[in-house]
């Protein structure tokens, strides 16, 4: 078995995933803002649509599970202002 990286090489790949997920929800909030048609920073509450959790869950066969998913989905649709009640994005 080949030797693993240095942990610092970890962290480098750490560094840019993170990275790559905040300029995704960058993207995201530049589109529920086109969606809610405001220019502010806050868009409205009845604009945001909630991460669709139920279909990421359904196509996901990865190493984060599925209460992860949902707690980092909360997490975002909080971030973002959405209500519970409030349609998915991939509805």
């Amino acid at each position: 078995m080949p030797p693993s990286p240095p942990v610092t090489d970890h962290r480098y790949q750490l560094l840019r995933l993170d990275r790559a997920i905040f300029e995704l929800l960058d993207a995201r909030a530049r589109l529920v803002e086109e969606m809610a048609g405001a220019g502010s920073d806050e868009p409205s509450r009845a604009g945001a649509p909630r991460v669709a959790a139920d279909d990421i869950l359904a196509r996901h066969a990865g190493a984060l599970g599925a209460d992860r998913i949902r707690a980092i989905a909360a997490a975002i649709d909080g971030a973002f202002g959405a209500e519970p009640g409030a349609r998915e994005t991939g509805a």
